[in-house]
């Protein structure tokens, strides 16, 4: 199934029920309080294989900054491995990109795309050659409760965006 084709929609206070069961719960709680802000404050892409929902990715954007923190990525497990999930963090970056073309009047602009995990040891590893292969840069440790439990990671990635008129 490598290579399959998908269709990317824009998630938003109108069909966000639709895409319930690709989005991680907490985070489709938050945007169900939210949903006034949905349109504004998040940037939110879903895919689709057919008439089938096949994952989601969810951002939040930052107001005083404009850098994005993903809070959901998430692919149905019989659509992995098939290029949704980096379709879905390209697609992010074209968005992030075309959203400054507003900004004329600067010669730069420099958004950073943030991530946080929780994962076992042999789950990590695999996310983070991924998140490597996506582009992302900068790997970290928040924290570490107690020696069984996975500790809170994040992961960076910085575009930069040049005005060529």
């Amino acid at each position: 199934m490598p290579g399959m084709s998908f269709e990317y929609q824009q998630i938003n206070s109108r069909n966000l029920g639709r895409w319930k069961e690709v989005i991680i719960p907490a985070v489709y709680s938050e945007l169900e309080r939210e949903r006034k802000e949905l349109d504004g404050n998040y940037l939110c892409i879903g895919i689709k294989a057919g008439k089938e929902y096949a994952g989601a990715l969810i951002s939040h954007i930052e107001q005083d900054t404009a850098d994005l923190q993903i809070l959901s990525l998430f692919i149905m497990p019989q659509f992995r491995r098939c290029g949704g999930a980096s379709g879905l963090l390209k697609k992010l970056c074209d968005i992030a990109y075309v959203s400054y073309e507003w900004q004329r009047n600067e010669f730069r602009a420099t958004v950073f795309v943030k991530l946080m995990y929780a994962l076992p040891d042999e789950l990590k590893n695999d996310l983070e050659e991924f998140l490597r292969k996506a582009g992302f840069t900068e790997f970290y440790i928040f924290e570490k409760d107690g020696k069984d439990e996975p500790g809170i990671c994040g992961a960076s990635m910085e575009l930069e965006f040049y005005n060529t008129d």
